[in-house]
């Protein structure tokens, strides 16, 4: 008779974003994500395969959540320079609010691959297609409302917004100000208008 699992998955998917946010993929041992999860190896792998099949799991659920918070972002109907005030004040308020200075998974994972690693290249660039598709659409609609100027390639433009987007998650990782943060932005959409 097989076993009964003894624990939520989403639950331990949710403690390996953590750990491997926070510690990276290189620096996590096996025994690290055993103690942590709080489950044995035999079912870590049953589960989930081996550390890098987790890792690309924890990744997607990071990316997801993120995901989802631009969902909520867009749903509120705000006007196109109110959704990227908003998209941009939460980069400034994780990254003055996080005490351990962890940045963003996403450019944490993007800095330390050494190998090209085309399984999870793949998720990091899907990720990246999505926010400029993202961001293209809200140029446009910035544009057609008039909160933006017309005269912008609005695929330069979503390039462009990527760009302060990660740059920002960098800067964040430092001992930055919130004020240093908010003026950046401030230029950053200046340049929008």
């Amino acid at each position: 008779m097989p076993r009964v699992k003894q624990f939520n998955e989403d639950d331990v998917l949710e403690k390996a974003v953590l750990l491997f946010w926070e510690k990276g993929y290189y620096a996590t041992s096996m025994q690290d994500l055993v103690s942590h999860l709080g489950i044995n190896r035999a079912s870590l792998y049953d589960t989930f395969g081996d550390k890098q099949q987790l890792f690309e799991k924890a990744l997607k659920r990071y990316i997801q959540t993120n995901s989802d918070k631009i969902d909520q972002l867009l749903a509120l109907g705000l006007t196109p320079i109110e959704i990227l005030k908003r998209f941009f004040q939460n980069v400034v308020d994780t990254a003055i609010q996080d005490p351990n200075s962890k940045g963003c998974f996403v450019v944490n994972t993007t800095l330390s691959l050494q190998a090209k690693n085309n399984s999870i290249l793949e998720v990091l660039n899907q990720n990246q297609e999505n926010l400029k598709l993202f961001f293209m659409k809200i140029v446009q609609k910035g544009q057609s409302s008039g909160d933006f100027n017309t005269q912008l390639n609005s695929q330069s433009a979503a390039n462009y917004l990527v760009t302060l987007f990660f740059g920002m998650k960098v800067y964040g990782k430092q001992n930055s100000t919130q004020q240093e943060l908010v003026d950046i932005v401030k230029l950053g959409l200046n340049n929008l208008l």
